[in-house]
């Protein structure tokens, strides 16, 4: 529990807990009863996500499923079957174990490769089940050991990774973050996208660029950031019309907005976020596909910044204590 707490407390990302036992490829030896009393445990310690092994009793994974949905935890079923050769026919039934009747919120399946058509044969599987809609959930569906590392940069949902500054990885044939996107980008499985920060005149010393562009090099996307700077005579409906220009290129991803924008870019949007209608201004758009067509969302970030500086400042003794920004833009 202890463990679990400040795990909990210094993430700022969903916690996934699992028990992964010795006949599911892990080195836990442990009884269905105690599996059950340390997932559900976790559970109530406030994780995110649990990933329930779908082979166990159905009493176990019943009440691990409850627990779940009372506190709002999703429930990632999965099953390691590991062996030389599948049918369709099997793969399509540990798929069918995971779904669990509807139960799972996740999918999981975790099968080995010997040879690299298992990885080929494994996605079409997927493709199959997705597109019949048979397993209406989000699936994870990867094939341990080297010749299966296709697997993982095919795997379009919660692709399990490891890091450079770990001695090694967890798993036969896993990969870092960097790897996988570099070949999906190298595939042209991922689509370029380009990011503008958008200002007046003064932009062009902004550090941005620099900062976007190696972090983008360093995680192996192929995408581009770049300066957008209108003069310093700009109207505000030829901004207006120049930021939106931008904005319809079919490689744009959106962008930053900086002053005198901030306000302008409100018109931008098709969408407005809570903060960002509250505030009256606009300094983060993004550009995302829904049912086929473009949504510009328009978001503001800035007093996330400002709330985290005042309440590191803030007296203890002062926990109500009200601040005010006058302005906008």
């Amino acid at each position: 529990r202890t463990q679990l707490a400040t795990i909990l407390s210094l993430s700022a990302l969903p916690v996934i807990f699992t028990i992964r036992t010795a006949g599911q490829g892990g080195k836990m030896v442990v009884k269905e009863d105690q599996v059950l009393r340390a997932v559900c445990l976790a559970i109530k310690s406030g994780v995110q996500y649990v990933d329930v092994e779908a082979r166990l009793p159905g009493v176990v994974r019943e009440e691990i499923v409850k627990s779940a949905s009372a506190a709002g935890c999703f429930v990632i079923m999965s099953d390691h079957h590991y062996k030389d050769g599948y049918s369709d026919e099997e793969l399509e039934a540990l798929f069918h174990l995971c779904y669990d009747g509807g139960r799972a919120t996740v999918v999981k399946v975790v099968t080995r490769a010997s040879r690299s058509a298992d990885v080929v044969q494994l996605r079409r599987v997927v493709d199959r089940l997705e597109e019949g809609g048979s397993i209406p959930r989000p699936v994870v569906a990867l094939a341990v050991s080297d010749q299966g590392c296709l697997s993982r940069v095919l795997n379009g949902f919660m692709t399990p990774v490891t890091h450079e500054a770990l001695p090694a990885a967890a798993a036969p044939g896993q990969l870092t973050a960097r790897e996988i996107a570099l070949v999906r980008s190298q595939l042209s499985l991922s689509t370029r996208r380009d990011y503008f920060l958008f200002g007046g005149p003064s932009i062009g010393k902004s550090p941005s660029p620099t900062m976007h562009n190696t972090g983008f090099a360093a995680l192996g996307l192929p995408h581009r950031y770049a300066l957008n700077a209108g003069p310093a005579e700009e109207g505000d409906a030829e901004a207006v019309a120049r930021m939106r220009e931008v904005l319809t290129r079919p490689q744009c991803g959106g962008g930053n907005v900086t002053i005198p924008h901030k306000a302008r870019a409100l018109l931008l949007a098709d969408r407005l976020s809570d903060a960002a209608r509250a505030i009256g201004s606009v300094n983060t758009l993004t550009v995302v596909r829904e049912a086929g067509e473009r949504v510009v969302c328009g978001h503001n970030t800035d007093w996330i910044g400002i709330a985290a500086i005042v309440r590191q400042h803030l007296a203890p003794r002062a926990p109500t204590a009200v601040g005010l920004v006058v302005g906008a833009g």
